[in-house]
């Protein structure tokens, strides 16, 4: 089926309609005379261009034909034949879609790196050398001799790719860095930047590996006038600084929605750290009978065989009367800071007298099996859950072997000693499984307060003891030791408090997840 074009008269109202037939994209036939004159009004329509682009007829032979017809653009080939293209967005009726092969007079790529090249500049090496990357404006070194010598925009085709930056001064290029250069008095280096900031993915996660020559010159370029492109540059240049600023504004916004719920949550943890959650209960009985009933539960378990005898060596923590903490173990007593003061009716209480064992998993890595019985790691914890994506699992014979050390029971307290450190939780599982050395484990006397010790380990009081004790960094990863972890200094509260503090952050922590799920 053949299309029609019908021509919109720009100036000549009494000119006669110039109607085109493109059949299957063929050459477009005139099927009435045209007079020179009428040609001039047929480009001013076609083209849309300046009067300095009009005098480059190998210029506007660039750009693309749209048809009011059919509200499509068309590129013209050199054998006359016409092909309908999508463009990727509108433009205003002053500017042009051309292809950005069209409009260059130069686009290469760079090569390797010269013979002659210093890190810095020196009396014979003075030309820079610009390879991809915005690191230093993609400075690498320097040069005696230059290889482009006209101003030039570089494009990074690798790396940072789509970074660009334009090249006043003599330079040399590399590893494929894309050097463009143009006729200035028809395209503007400073527009083609922008543009190209604007339409090219641009950094070390697109999703494209390179960006090369051939892509560039595929490219269509929102062409207006080249007065507009100069005014265009200066409003985005005047326009650049409070851009910049609020950029920065913007991406501290998003850092503060992003981080705001998970440190609402450690301030409402450290508060309730402080006995500053809930309200004190004077008819709350007291924390001393919590820990009278732990003690008469180690005695029993010391009596059964469970624990030996240096397990009923109790560390004792009190205020004197010099307002100062003092920590008493057996005949000696020493003067400690504590982290913050608490409530009168608290007490501050080392993790090893609340607890009847403190262990890891097994330092050698198992023989790993298809299938068996579950092997977890650090790698299985994660935003205090267990995560099973990356289960490695070994065999019964083994696991036999390593639940001598520890075989992990209902409540016991889990949690990472090494790489990613802390992120306590409550074992849950219903089902047997042998654990990995970078797994702490803390068994408690009385079940009853697990929640809350968890509560402390993940609130800021056990992430800042976890700061204090770590060792590593560097080359090395990080970790606990596991003789710190019995000094472990919690602030423990009665036993109503406590529950009353468990209710109020699980409370609040539902308010905070529904903040995120907003977000």
């Amino acid at each position: 089926m053949q299309k029609k074009f019908r021509a919109y008269k720009v100036q000549n109202q009494k000119s006669k309609p110039y109607v085109f037939q493109d059949g299957d994209c063929g050459t477009p036939q005139v099927l009435e005379k045209i007079s020179s004159t009428d040609w001039e009004f047929l480009l001013n329509f076609v083209f849309v261009a300046t009067n300095t682009m009009l005098a480059s007829s190998a210029f506007i032979n660039s750009f693309l034909l749209f048809s009011k017809v059919d509200n499509l653009h068309y590129e013209k080939f050199a054998d006359g034949t016409l092909k309908a293209v999508e463009v990727p967005f509108d433009i205003p009726e002053s500017w042009e879609w051309v292809r950005f092969s069209k409009i260059v007079s130069n686009i290469f790529a760079g090569g390797d790196r010269p013979e002659i090249c210093t890190e810095n500049e020196t009396p014979i090496t003075q030309i820079p050398i610009y390879s991809n990357g915005a690191k230093n404006d993609g400075l690498y070194g320097y040069t005696d001799a230059p290889r482009v010598t006209e101003k030039s925009l570089t494009i990074s085709g690798r790396g940072t790719i789509g970074y660009s930056s334009i090249r006043n001064s003599p330079f040399v290029p590399i590893v494929r860095l894309i050097v463009i250069q143009t006729n200035e008095k028809f395209i503007g280096l400073e527009f083609l930047k922008y543009f190209f900031d604007c339409i090219l993915p641009t950094g070390q996660g697109t999703s494209i590996p390179q960006l090369t020559v051939p892509m560039l010159k595929d490219y269509f370029v929102a062409l207006p006038p080249i007065n507009e492109q100069l005014r265009l540059v200066k409003i985005i240049e005047q326009f650049f600084p409070k851009i910049n600023t609020y950029a920065q504004n913007y991406n501290q916004l998003e850092l503060i929605n992003k981080t705001f719920p998970d440190k609402l949550r450690k301030s409402i943890l450290q508060y309730a750290m402080q006995g500053k959650l809930v309200p004190q209960d004077p008819n709350d009985e007291p924390v001393e009978i919590l820990l009278e009933k732990i003690r008469s539960e180690k005695l029993r378990l010391y009596e059964t065989g469970k624990l030996k005898k240096k397990d009923l060596q109790e560390t004792v923590i009190y205020k004197a009367e010099d307002n100062s903490y003092y920590q008493q173990d057996g005949e000696n007593t020493v003067k400690i800071d504590v982290p913050f003061e608490i409530p009168q009716n608290w007490k501050w209480i080392k993790l090893r007298d609340l607890s009847q064992l403190v262990t890891d998993g097994t330092h050698k890595t198992p023989a790993y099996t298809e299938n068996g019985i579950p092997f977890l790691s650090v790698q299985n914890i994660s935003s205090g859950k267990f995560t099973f994506q990356r289960i490695k699992y070994i065999s019964k014979t083994e696991h036999e072997i390593l639940k001598k050390r520890v075989l992990p029971q209902k409540d016991d307290i889990l949690f990472c000693r090494i790489g990613t450190l802390g992120k306590a939780l409550k074992n849950t599982l219903d089902f047997e499984y042998s654990i990995f050395v970078s797994l702490g484990l803390v068994r408690l006397i009385d079940n009853s307060i697990v929640d809350f010790i968890i509560e402390v380990i993940n609130s800021p009081v056990g992430t800042n003891w976890i700061d204090e004790v770590k060792v590593g960094g560097g080359t090395h990863t990080y970790k606990i030791n596991l003789r710190d972890i019995p000094n472990f200094l919690l602030p423990v509260p009665p036993k109503s408090e406590q529950e009353r503090i468990i209710r109020s952050i699980s409370m609040l922590t539902q308010e905070i997840n529904s903040l995120k799920a907003v977000k």
